[in-house]
């Protein structure tokens, strides 16, 4: 077992004041993220954390799927929010910043027990200031991380019960951050006293499982469940025929790219300083193996007289020896093997499953400052500054993150989502709002939200996840309203399936490309059009001319339903008497040029326009139909190219003028002088 090191007033004065100062910093960031932090995922669990605040348990409304991965989060943040009053996206951010700092400070403290605490420092200051504990905030395994990391510092300090409290408090957080519980207790072993090894290590596993087990009891008895269903759910991903969560390639990157970890990867220094602390931390091990053996020989072991008199002469001569980083060795392996353990559960990767991974590969680089054990005292001198120099280039380059992390506006989906919400709110309650991703619009929506890919919705089919057909859980949820994002094309895909069939039973509602993300919502056919959308014509060409060659079309990124029409083809459609309304449509080529006519005839007055197309991008086309009360006629018509598409081609509501007009413009005359047209907008992303 390590012997502590260092208990004087002095030595907790240093600590507390460094941990001050980490809070400090970490409370101006929290600042600065206070209303932009978090991802979509995580409001998933922000959602079941206001459910609980509200009185309703650790619930999805309109659901009994325990569909977060952080119950215990959920909880907390709950709690927090009924007690406090404050929002529970601005307590998950406050939350995370305080778990950062807290583990910063441990990575300290943790140093300063087992004699390294230059490198301690050093590595508390990059995970509090460089991206990879940025791009978690609102994550659980923020504050697993900093459990995990006080526990290997009780362990240091002796303190077994509550080195086996935060084990199982990391647990709790993120149920795979358990696996540092057999790394840690390995740390115990000893062959000079195998039994007590053991019953040191049988102490630290009584309190994590004591501790666990009281968590799980309480979790059954608030939902019913212990296991989330987000593990289902993410196996059926990583099985799923779709092939956007691969086993293997997200993993693969992650150990390969190192570099992500440290700000201006082609200037990093992170293989350099991995290098130096690997071999610092060779030399120590080597010259410590030697030590130790000579103080095992035969006669020694004789003269001690006994299981604990070897123990204590091996602990006298260990600490003659210069100090290992054990515990961040350690910490090291975890990392490593989290990952490991994760791919081997066989669910999707996502980006916050290397957080453990990203954490070591900090770790270790900073470990170069541990002493190593040169012949001379100007060796190690010179190696310290060397090794501090190059640290504190990357804490330097950090200042691009903390730009980033200052400047950036959050992730664009939520505005966009939240737009999305609000316009579900001109329907009735109850009307059910279907989409692949949940946690944006699950938390700004008055109406329910049902999950395609099963991950909160109980009712899903997770078959069907596995066979890529989506459009089966949209009928079994009983979606009324469908939010899908334009850029992702297997899932649009795997929802609309075949598209005369889909606009048999859905109408565009609303279309949104810009600003980013693309998102167009559909509505069911039952249902009278609220949205921007009077007249889907996609759904009208559907039903009236089987032949028309509908189908699904990406381009810069897009992906929209279109009537591809051949080069000299054309197509007419008849528009019923109605108030004056805005056409729209979207508009591009089958491959380089080509080019389009658009006619509109209107009580014997023909007008039109001629649009130049480009592949590289969708061409916004917006007109006025004016009003008739003998109806219109609508002709597309393709002059040029390999073929035309025309995307999400509908008339708008009455009161609604076109969405994102241009600045105005001088009008173009169509060149058979038969009206003025609004410039064309070429929109690419």
């Amino acid at each position: 077992m390590f012997k502590p090191h260092g208990g004087s007033r002095g030595s907790w004065l240093i600590l507390a004041l460094t941990g001050a100062g980490f809070a400090i910093v970490a409370a101006l960031f929290a600042s600065w993220t206070a209303r932009k932090a978090g991802g979509d995922d995580v409001f998933i669990t922000y959602v079941y954390a206001r459910s609980f605040a509200t009185g309703h348990g650790l619930t999805w409304p309109g659901s009994s799927a325990l569909g977060t991965s952080s119950p215990f989060l959920a909880l907390v943040l709950g709690s927090l929010s009924a007690l406090t009053g404050f929002e529970v996206p601005q307590l998950g951010n406050a939350v995370s910043w305080f778990a950062i700092a807290a583990a910063s400070t441990g990575l300290f403290a943790l140093g300063r027990a087992e004699g390294w605490p230059w490198a301690g420092w050093a590595a508390g200051l990059l995970w509090l200031v460089a991206a990879p504990s940025h791009l978690l905030l609102g994550n659980e395994i923020l504050p697993a991380i900093a459990a995990v990391i006080w526990a290997f510092h009780e362990r240091a300090r002796g303190r077994l019960a509550s080195a086996g409290a935060l084990l199982a408090l990391a647990a709790m957080f993120r149920a795979e951050t358990g696996l540092a519980a057999p790394i840690l207790g390995s740390l115990e072993l000893s062959r000079a006293d195998l039994p007590g090894s053991f019953r040191r290590i049988a102490r630290i596993a009584r309190v994590s499982i004591l501790v666990a087990g009281v968590w799980l009891g309480a979790l059954y008895a608030l939902t019913g469940h212990v296991v989330p269903a987000t593990f289902a759910a993410k196996r059926a991903q990583a099985e799923s025929t779709l092939g956007l969560w691969p086993r293997t390639r997200g993993w693969i990157q992650a150990v390969t790219t190192p570099d992500l970890v440290f700000p201006a990867r082609r200037r990093s220094w992170w293989w350099p300083l991995a290098l130096a602390a690997g071999v610092a931390v060779g030399v120590g091990v080597r010259r410590r193996r030697r030590e130790v053996v000579a103080s095992l020989a035969p006669q020694r072991l004789a003269a001690a007289g006994g299981a604990r008199r070897r123990e204590e002469a091996n602990e006298t001569t260990t600490d003659s020896c210069a100090p290992l980083p054990v515990s961040a060795l350690a910490l090291i392996a975890w990392g490593a093997g989290h990952l490991v353990l994760v791919l081997a559960l066989g669910v999707s990767f996502y980006g916050w499953y290397a957080a453990p991974l990203r954490f070591a590969q900090l770790l270790l680089p900073t470990l170069a400052l541990a002493a190593i054990d040169l012949p001379r005292l100007w060796l190690r001198r010179g190696w310290m500054i060397a090794s501090g120099a190059a640290l504190a280039a990357v804490a330097l380059a950090t200042r691009s993150d903390l730009h980033l992390l200052r400047t950036i506006s959050g992730d664009q989906r939520r505005p966009a989502y939240a737009r999305v919400a609000a316009l579900a709110e001109r329907y009735p309650p109850g009307t059910r709002i279907a989409a692949w991703e949940v946690g944006f619009l699950g938390w700004h929506s008055a109406r329910p939200v049902v999950d395609l890919l099963g991950l909160v919705s109980d009712r899903a089919s997770l078959d069907a996840v596995r066979h890529a057909d989506l459009r089966q859980n949209l009928d079994r949820l009983r979606g009324d309203l469908l939010m899908t994002t334009l850029d992702a094309n297997a899932l649009w895909k795997a929802t609309t399936a075949e598209p005369r069939r889909f606009l048999a039973d859905f109408r565009l509602d609303q279309l949104m490309l810009s600003p980013a993300p693309p998102i167009a919502v559909y509505r069911r056919a039952r249902m009278a059009p609220r949205g921007e959308v009077a007249i889907d014509l996609l759904a009208s060409i559907a039903a009236s001319d089987p032949a028309a060659n509908l189908g699904w079309h990406r381009t810069a990124g897009i992906g929209l339903l279109s009537l591809a029409l051949a080069r000299g083809e054309q197509m007419q459609i008849r528009l019923a008497p109605g108030p004056r309304r805005a056409l729209l449509a979207q508009l591009t080529t089958v491959w380089r040029k080509g080019r389009i006519q658009v006619r509109v005839e209107t009580g014997g007055i023909v007008g039109g326009s001629i649009e130049k197309l480009e592949a590289d991008g969708w061409t916004r086309f917006a007109t006025m139909v004016p009003e008739s009360e003998t109806g219109a006629t609508l002709t597309f018509s393709c002059l040029r190219g390999k073929g035309c598409l025309i995307g999400q081609p509908y008339l708008s509501q009455p009161y609604l003028d076109p969405p994102d007009e241009p600045a105005p413009q001088r009008p173009r005359r169509h060149p058979q002088g038969k009206g003025e047209w609004p410039a064309k907008r070429v929109w690419r992303p």
